[in-house]
């Protein structure tokens, strides 16, 4: 075989090589890694363990989970601490307050609010477009968030 064959076989396999595709590795569509909540979450609603609603439509809470800290905005005052993964379970640490003292019901939704998130929380995220990220307290109270941008 010439040197230029040699040369043109050469390309020619290089080539090929790199249209080769390894199939991405698939994962299960509920996750609960606390690196993969990282962002904001829009609370779409919050329930009790028998289906009452703990926090009406129309209140506009985020959360927004950046490196091991969490922040509750959208309520009467932003509060803001440490989370991490303990044992399988979100657990958020004592979370600091802005001291706004703001009409009710605001201030009862935000006692509601952190109420929910001191207990230990099992997570899921729904791998969907927008995710969804699902959080439930031992008492089978539910928080569901939807995806957002950060602030």
């Amino acid at each position: 075989m010439s040197l230029r064959n040699t040369m043109i076989a050469s390309v020619f396999s290089i080539g090929l090589a790199a249209c080769a595709t390894t199939p991405a590795p698939t994962r299960d569509a509920t996750s609960t890694s606390a690196l993969t909540a990282q962002g904001a979450w829009k609370l779409n609603a919050a329930t009790s363990a028998d289906g009452a609603t703990l926090l009406p439509a129309g209140t506009d809470y985020r959360l927004q989970f950046v490196d091991d800290r969490v922040s509750v905005l959208g309520g009467c005052n932003r509060m803001s601490g440490r989370y991490a993964m303990v044992d399988g379970k979100l657990q958020v640490g004592a979370l600091a307050s802005t001291r706004m003292a703001c009409p009710e019901p605001r201030m009862q939704h935000d006692a509601v609010m952190a109420k929910l998130l001191e207990q230990p929380l099992t997570m899921f995220l729904m791998e969907s477009h927008p995710e969804q990220l699902h959080l439930e307290t031992p008492a089978g109270d539910k928080l569901s968030f939807t995806a957002m941008p950060l602030e």
